[in-house]
């Protein structure tokens, strides 16, 4: 199961004969488990956020989290935006960072489209310059993009730096360069120490990624009981969505998803 980014909760019956329906090949690192026989194991073996299942219930695997999935009737874009955000924002503390501050650019939406095969594609939604901010100002009045910090008078550099080093890696954010980087230029021993940085990083992209292993799961939508607006999911797909942090006073502080500002104390 952990290598399955989806799971569903159908009926026993479903659960086993769901291979032999059409469109099952679209299915991608997707597992559909018993509700009745399944459903406890799954419970006590992961952290589920969200509502317990039911018939229909699918989960994301959550990109950071170790051994946790996501109630996707929960979560959104924007959920799995501020779990990112919060990533860069927990990096930048641990740093040293006393201010934290990241800028949200929508460079496009898109929605996906599937043939009759299954198969899905992407086509772009027409934004003038107006919704375009339009949409920008929606996301930033969702997400929670700057926080003051203060150093508490035993600031540990060194422990912090090992602990925020830790954090990384247990977050599974070491594809990350930028971040990494962020991390290994606050290191005591290295001569030096980074005061400033701005990070871009995508936003919507581990969420996107969700989207597309699951998007078999709405070709089938009449082989499973999925709720109503899981398939609304597909029809407004944003990109391009960046964010940064600042840090000021601090050791560089962790800059967030397209751009981040993190002053570090120097």
């Amino acid at each position: 199961m952990e290598n399955n980014r989806i799971i569903i909760f159908e009926s026993d019956e479903r659960s086993l004969n769901y291979m032999f329906e059409k469109l099952a090949d679209k299915l991608t690192s997707t597992k559909v488990l018993s509700l009745e026989y399944d459903s406890d194991k799954f419970i006590n073996e992961h952290e589920i956020i969200g509502q317990a299942p039911e018939i229909g219930s699918v989960y994301f695997k959550h990109p950071y989290k170790p051994n946790c999935y996501v109630d996707s009737s929960n979560s959104d874009e924007y959920y799995f935006m501020q779990e990112k955000i919060e990533v860069y924002g927990k990096v930048a503390q641990l740093l040293g960072a006393t201010k934290f501050e990241a800028d949200v650019t929508l460079e496009s939406m898109e929605r996906m489209t599937f043939g009759a095969n299954g198969d899905f594609k992407y086509k772009v939604v027409k934004m003038n310059s107006d919704l375009k901010q339009t949409e920008t100002n929606k996301i930033t009045q969702r997400l929670v993009l700057r926080r003051n910090l203060e150093i508490q008078s035993d600031y540990d550099q060194k422990a912090k730096y090992v602990e925020a080093y830790d954090f990384v890696k247990n977050q599974n954010f070491t594809y990350d360069p930028s971040l990494n980087g962020l991390v290994e230029s606050r290191d005591p021993n290295g001569g030096t120490l980074n005061k400033y940085q701005i990070l871009k990083s995508e936003l919507t992209s581990d969420y996107n990624k969700l989207l597309e292993f699951s998007a078999g799961l709405n070709v089938m939508g009449s082989t499973f009981n999925l709720n109503m607006g899981f398939s609304k999911k597909f029809e407004s797909i944003k990109k391009g969505i960046r964010a940064g942090p600042v840090g000021r006073r601090a050791p560089a502080a962790a800059a967030a998803s397209p751009p981040a500002h993190p002053r570090l104390p120097g």
